[in-house]
Formats: structure tokens, sequence, C-alpha cells
């Protein structure tokens, strides 16, 4: 049986359509996109809490400036209804986070998953 852990975004429109079966989500709720799909923690599975995340990324050493006005630009785009009602059918929840506050979800992100990929004994082929 074909199986993959995919992000909500890539998986909901499939899943709608009959062509792909969402087992469960991750994180502490059902996703408002596939509220019928429970989380792994409801099925008795533990520790698969996190949910994926999306964030734009720019090389080092941007200018503050253009960091500061890019992000101005994303934060007024996920307050139009349209945008946010687009991206939170697709599975998202619409957030805008300040650098420091996306630097530190990457930072969590990574020690969490790299403890699940090291505990998995996954090893790259």
């Amino acid at each position: 049986m074909p199986a993959g852990f995919l992000s909500l975004t890539e998986s909901i429109e499939h899943h709608r359509n009959g062509k792909m079966h969402i087992l469960a989500v991750s994180g502490t709720t059902r996703a408002k996109a596939a509220p019928e799909v429970p989380t792994f923690r409801e099925l008795g599975i533990a520790g698969i809490d996190m949910n994926p995340w999306l964030a734009f990324f720019g090389p080092k050493g941007m200018k503050p400036e253009f960091v500061a006005k890019f992000g101005a630009a994303v934060r007024a785009a996920l307050a139009e209804p349209d945008v946010a009602e687009r991206l939170s059918k697709l599975g998202n929840v619409p957030t805008y986070a300040p650098p420091a506050q996306l630097q530190d979800w990457v930072q969590k992100a990574t020690t969490h998953w790299g403890g699940v990929i090291k505990e998995s004994g996954y090893e790259l082929q």
C-alpha cells in the first residue's frame, strides 16, 4: 500500500476528490479544512504534534529595510480576506510571524524533527 507523510496543503484536494485518503493530521487539533480527519494523538500515536508551516526565506545578509518592507507586504496580503480564505481552504492557517519568531520556529522544528529522524534510525539512501 503506497503511503506518505505530506502536508495538508499538498494532499487536501486529492482527499476531497477521493484520490487519496488522509489517515491523520499532525498538530494538537483537527484541521479546519478537514475536520473529519483525526489527529495522530486521537489515534493513540504520540509525538506528532507539530503542524507543518510555510515561510519566505532569503539569502543571508539581506538589507533590514528590504526585510521590513517585504514582511509588511506579506502581513498585508495575509490580512486580505480572499487570500486568507484561499489559504485556509488548502489547509493552512494564515499567520504572520516576524523574522525573530520565524527563526525560533525553524530552530524548534529542526530540533524536533531531527530527533524524530534520529530516533527512527532512518539513514539517507
